[in-house]
C-alpha cells in the first residue's frame, strides 16, 4: 500500500463577525477524505489560551472511526486561490473520534482581515488540508540479538582492528574480514595498504561512515533521528559504497518520516533521481501532482527545466488520471513498494528505477511463459 493523497476544503463563513473569546474554537463540517476517511477542522479567531497575541490556530482532527497516521499541511489561499501561507504538520496518529488534533498558530487575524491583502472570498476563510495518509505497518517484535551486539563491540576494538580509515582526519578503525564479507566494494579500499597506512575516505563525515559500519558489522539501521538529519549522506555512501539494502531501508524511511513541501519538493526529485531512489520519487512526484495548481509557475518548476526527463515523467503521471497507456501490462498501476515485494518474493533485484522494476517482472513472466 502506498501513500495516498488527499486535499481537503474547509470553508468558514463571515470570519469577521466570529468575535468569539480568546481559546474559543469554531468548528467545520465533518469532510470525507481519501480512503473514507473524515476530518475536521478548527479555529480559533481570537487564537487559543497559549497562542501569540493576534495569531488564529488551526487545527486538523480525524472523525473517523479508526486511527490514521498521516502528514497533514494546512494551506491558506486569498480570495483568488493562491496560496497566502501554508504549514506542515510532521506525521503523527490521528485519533480516531477526534480524541487529538494537530495544528498550528498560522496566520495573523489582522493579515486575514487586511482588504489590501484579498484573504476572504465574500467574507469567508478557505482553508486546505493537504493530507499524506501512511500506509499501514505492522509491528514485529524482534528480542535483542546478542550476536548484533557482539559485532559491534568488535567494531569499537581498535586493538584488533586491521584496516585504518580516515575521514576528514577522524581515524576510524575495522576489520579486513568483516569488510570482506559483508561489503566488498569497501574491501576494494583496503587492497595492498601497508601496515599503519590510513585509508582516505572522501565526501562523507564521520557520523555517517560510523552509520555504515554499525549496518556493514550488525545489520544496524540508523534511529529516526540520524535517518532526518543524514539520510541524504547514508543514501549516498551506502551508493557509493555497494551497499544497497542500507541504501534502500533509509530511503523508506525517509518516505515515511520526512516533510516534503513545495519549497523542498523538487531538491527531494533531483536527489532521487540522482541516487536512483525510485521510492522516494514517486512520493515527491505523487506529492507534486497533488500540488500541482500551486507548483506549476513556481521556482519548483521552473528548476525541473534543468531535468528534462523528470519534467516528462511528472507530466506523465499527471496525465494518468485520464490515461489509458497499458504498456507495463498488469504492473502499470502497481506503486514501488508493491512492484519490490513482487520481485522480492521472486527473489529478483529489488533495486532500480520503477521502469527496470516492471521490466525484471516482465521478463520473469516471459521466463516462466516459456517454460510451461
Amino acid at each position: 500500500m502506498s501513500i495516498k493523497h488527499s486535499i481537503v476544503k474547509f470553508k468558514f463563513e463571515d470570519f469577521a463577525g466570529l468575535t468569539e473569546e480568546r481559546g474559543t474554537a469554531m468548528h467545520s463540517r465533518i469532510t470525507e477524505g481519501c480512503n473514507g476517511n473524515f476530518w475536521m477542522l478548527a479555529i480559533y479567531p481570537r487564537g487559543d489560551t497559549d497562542s501569540p497575541d493576534d495569531m488564529v490556530e488551526i487545527t486538523l482532527y480525524n472523525k473517523g472511526s479508526n486511527d490514521v497516521s498521516a502528514g497533514a499541511t494546512f494551506i491558506v489561499r486569498d480570495a483568488i486561490g493562491k496560496v497566502y501561507a501554508d504549514m506542515t504538520v510532521n506525521v503523527d496518529t490521528f485519533k480516531c473520534g477526534g480524541k487529538n488534533g494537530r495544528g498550528y498558530d498560522m496566520i495573523k487575524r489582522s493579515d486575514i482581515l487586511n482588504k489590501e491583502k484579498n484573504i476572504l472570498a465574500d467574507g469567508a476563510l478557505h482553508v486546505d488540508v493537504h493530507i499524506e495518509i501512511m500506509p499501514e505497518q505492522k509491528l514485529i517484535i524482534v528480542p535483542p540479538s546478542p550476536l548484533a551486539s557482539n559485532m559491534l563491540r568488535l567494531l569499537d576494538d581498535t586493538e584488533s582492528a586491521d584496516v585504518q580509515f580516515e575521514v576528514e582526519r577522524t581515524v576510524i578503525t575495522a576489520h579486513k574480514l568483516i569488510l570482506k564479507t559483508n561489503a566488498p566494494l569497501l574491501y576494494e579500499f583496503c587492497k595492498g595498504d601497508k601496515e599503519g597506512e590510513k585509508i582516505q575516505i572522501k565526501n562523507v563525515t564521520p557520523d555517517v561512515f560510523r552509520i555504515v559500519l554499525r549496518y556493514v558489522y550488525a545489520g544496524e539501521l540508523p534511529d529516526r533521528k540520524n535517518s532526518f538529519d543524514n539520510g541524504r549522506g547514508i543514501i549516498e555512501a551506502a551508493d557509493r559504497l555497494g551497499i544497497i539494502p542500507l541504501k534502500m531501508a533509509v530511503e523508506s524511511g525517509m518516505v515515511r518520516n520526512l516533510h516534503i513541501n513545495r519549497y523542498n519538493v523538487t531538491e527531494y526529485l533531483i536527489f532521487a533521481e540522482s541516487k536512483t531512489c525510485s521510492f522516494l520519487k514517486e512520493a515527491a512526484i505523487s506529492y507534486f501532482v497533488a500540488r500541482a495548481t500551486d507548483l506549476l509557475n513556481s521556482k519548483a518548476w521552473e528548476k525541473l527545466g534543468e531535468s528534462p526527463s523528470l519534467l516528462a515523467e511528472i507530466m506523465k503521471e499527471m496525465s494518468k488520471r485520464v490515461d489509458t497507456d497499458t504498456r507495463f501490462g498488469e504492473y502499470s498501476n502497481l506503486s514501488v513498494n508493491e512492484l519490490r515485494k513482487r520481485l522480492a518474493d521472486e527473489e529478483l533485484d529489488i533495486d532500480g528505477s520503477k521502469e527496470s522494476l516492471v521490466s525484471r517482472l516482465q521478463e520473469s513472466a516471459k521466463k516462466k511463459q516459456r517454460t510451461e
